[in-house]
């Protein structure tokens, strides 16, 4: 066996290898998935949309009166974008087979009727159905970020929640 000089000593935690500090282009991530960067653009745009924001883990959470948005980082090997998700309705709930299949099956004419493209899935870890839409974090204002972020949550907060009282009042009938 061969040992190197030096090849046992201990690092402060966190520290780097040589190596990969000099090697590395990452921009740095912080706890709430997003860059230094993308966090002041999201932030900034939150709060132009009249909402409240709270860092958490891989999320930032944008909240109005009784709602909540969540945003989470989304990557590829080209770009980063943010998925803003609203939370619809609690899987764990009656009835919650039906509403799923409903807003699955209404997905195409809901596209025309909210003017935006959007996606309905189970998050797994908060076990909601929830509508999803992928923004873009470059080439975007806080401003233009925030007027998506708007419309995208009063299309919901409104027209969406109408629909899900009135199933839900149907079923119970």
């Amino acid at each position: 066996m061969n040992f190197r000089p030096g090849q046992f000593e201990s690092k402060p935690k966190g520290a780097p290898a040589a190596s990969a500090a000099t090697t590395s282009t990452k921009p740095k991530i912080l706890v709430n998935g997003f860059t230094p960067a993308e966090s002041i653009l999201l932030h900034d745009a939150i709060q132009l949309a009249k909402m409240q924001w709270f860092d958490g883990e891989n999320v930032v959470m944008g909240k109005k009166e009784q709602f909540e948005l969540s945003f989470r980082p989304g990557e590829s090997a080209q770009t980063r974008w943010v998925v803003m998700a609203f939370p619809l309705y609690n899987m764990n709930e009656p009835n919650s087979a039906e509403i799923c299949l409903h807003f699955l099956a209404e997905a195409f004419t809901m596209i025309h009727v909210l003017d935006f493209q959007y996606q309905v899935g189970i998050n797994m870890d908060t076990e909601n159905l929830e509508f999803l839409m992928q923004l873009p974090l470059t080439g975007v204002t806080a401003a233009q970020l925030a007027e998506l972020i708007r419309v995208f949550f009063d299309a919901l907060a409104n027209s969406v929640m109408q629909e899900l009282s009135q199933i839900l009042e149907e079923m119970n009938q």
